[in-house]
C-alpha cells in the first residue's frame, strides 16, 4: 500500500508536494516491534537487570530484580540504599560500579545478598563523546549451582580418598609381607653368616621401600607450606643431573640442555623444587631407551599476570597412550612394574600449591612434560 503525504503551500498559486514514506513507516514498525520484544525479554528473563547512572542510582530494574533484591517499584533509588543500607556514607569497601565507571571496561564479580550467591556482569554504555553515560548490570542467582559444585567436589574427594586408601593398603602390604617373611625365617632357623647377610639386606631393602612410600604419602597429604628462599633453579637442576651420572652412564643417555637466563634467581621452596625436578628427570631416565637423549630447556615468559619460569623435559623413550594421559597424575597410577604411582601426583600437588601448571604431551617420537612456575613479584 502506498502512503502519500501532502504538504499544502499557501502561495499565490496552489501547489502541493508528495513524498513516499512507506519505507520510513516500515522502519518505525520494525523498531517498535524490536522494542516490544526486548521489553518482553527484560521482563521475563530469569536474571536481574539494572540500568545505573553515574550517581550510582538505579534508573531501571526489571521484575526479577524487584523480586530478588526488594527494589521498590518507584525509581530512581540509590544502590547503597539496597545493598549497603548500614554503610550509606561510606559505601562498599570495593565499589564495582565506581571501578566500572573509572576503568571503562566490563567487570565480572560475585556477591552475596540475603543468604544467596549471585554472579554479576557490569558493562559500561558510552555516549557520542566516548564518556560512560550509564552501566548495565545483569545478575544471576547461582546459589544452587555453587551448592551442586560443592557436593560434586565432596564426592570427588571421597572417591579420591577411597582410591588412595586402597593404594596405600596395597603398597604397604608388599614390603610388610617381605619383612614379616624374613623375620619368621630368622625365628625358625639358624643361618650361616652369608645367608644372614643376604636376608638382612633384603629386610633393609623392604624397610627402605616402606619408608620411601611413607615419605611420599606425607608430602602428598601435607597441607600447603612453603619455605621460600631466593635460588637459581638451574643450580638445582645441575645438582640433580650430577647425582644421576651413574644411571645416565649405564644407559648411555645424553642430556642436552638449552637454558636461558641462567643467572636468574627467584623465591621458591628449594626442597619442593628439587623433588619436582628429580621426579621428572628420574622418569625420563627410566623411560629412555639405551643410547637415547633427554632434552632440558628453560626460559622466562611474561604475561598480564606476571613473569613465569618455564621448564620442559622430553625424552625419546616409550610414549604414553592417550587413554593413560588423563590418569598419570592420579595417586597410585603407574605404567611401571615397580612404580608406586605417587611421583607425578606429588609433582602435581607441588605445582598446585604454588598456583602453577604441569602438562604432558606424548607421541611415538617423544614424551614432553612442561612445568609453569609463577614468579613472586616481591
Amino acid at each position: 500500500m502506498l502512503t502519500i503525504q501532502i504538504n499544502w503551500n499557501l502561495a499565490p498559486s496552489p501547489m502541493y508536494r508528495t513524498q513516499d514514506i512507506t519505507e520510513k513507516k516500515e522502519l518505525e514498525r520494525k523498531l517498535k516491534k524490536s522494542e516490544e520484544t526486548l521489553k518482553r525479554i527484560f521482563e521475563n528473563i530469569n536474571a536481574a537487570i539494572f540500568v545505573i547512572s553515574p550517581e550510582y542510582t538505579f534508573t531501571y530494574s526489571n521484575p526479577r530484580a524487584h523480586s530478588l533484591f526488594n527494589i521498590p517499584v518507584k525509581l530512581p533509588v540509590k544502590c547503597c540504599d539496597i545493598f549497603s543500607p548500614n554503610r550509606k556514607r561510606m559505601g562498599c569497601e570495593r565499589c564495582q560500579l565506581k571501578e566500572c565507571f573509572v576503568e571503562k571496561r566490563t567487570l565480572y564479580y560475585e556477591f552475596s545478598f540475603s543468604g544467596r550467591t549471585y554472579s554479576s556482569m557490569l558493562t559500561p554504555i558510552f555516549d557520542k563523546e566516548e564518556i560512560v553515560s550509564q552501566l548495565i548490570e545483569i545478575s544471576l542467582d547461582i546459589t544452587d549451582f555453587r551448592d551442586l559444585q560443592k557436593k560434586l567436589k565432596e564426592s570427588e574427594e571421597l572417591a579420591t580418598i577411597g582410591k588412595i586408601t586402597a593404594g596405600i593398603a596395597h603398597e604397604i602390604r608388599n614390603p610388610l609381607f617381605g619383612i614379616s617373611s624374613i623375620t619368621q625365617l630368622f625365628a625358625k632357623k639358624d643361618f650361616h653368616k652369608k645367608e644372614k647377610q643376604n636376608l638382612s639386606e633384603a629386610m633393609l631393602f623392604e624397610t627402605e621401600r616402606l619408608n620411601s612410600l611413607l615419605e611420599d604419602l606425607l608430602i602428598l597429604s601435607s597441607p600447603k607450606h612453603l619455605e621460600l628462599k631466593r635460588r637459581n633453579p638451574h643450580l638445582v637442576l645441575s645438582e640433580i643431573i650430577s647425582s644421576k651420572k651413574i644411571k645416565l652412564k649405564e644407559k648411555s643417555i645424553k642430556v642436552i640442555k638449552k637454558y636461558r637466563n641462567q643467572s636468574f634467581k627467584f623465591k621458591m621452596d628449594p626442597r619442593q623444587l628439587k623433588i619436582l625436578f628429580q621426579t621428572l628427570i628420574d622418569n625420563a631416565i627410566e623411560a629412555s631407551k639405551k643410547n637415547g637423549s633427554i632434552y632440558l630447556s628453560t626460559f622466562l615468559m611474561s604475561s598480564e599476570s606476571g613473569k613465569k619460569f618455564i621448564f620442559k623435559i622430553k625424552n625419546s623413550g616409550e610414549y604414553i597412550r592417550k587413554d593413560q594421559l588423563n590418569s598419570i597424575f592420579e595417586p597410585f597410577y603407574s605404567t611401571k612394574a615397580q612404580g608406586t604411582g605417587l611421583g607425578l601426583s606429588i609433582c602435581k600437588k607441588i605445582i598446585k600449591d604454588i598456583d602453577g601448571n604441569i602438562s604432558v604431551k606424548s607421541s611415538k617420537e617423544r614424551t614432553e612434560f612442561e612445568v609453569m612456575i609463577p614468579i613472586p613479584s616481591k
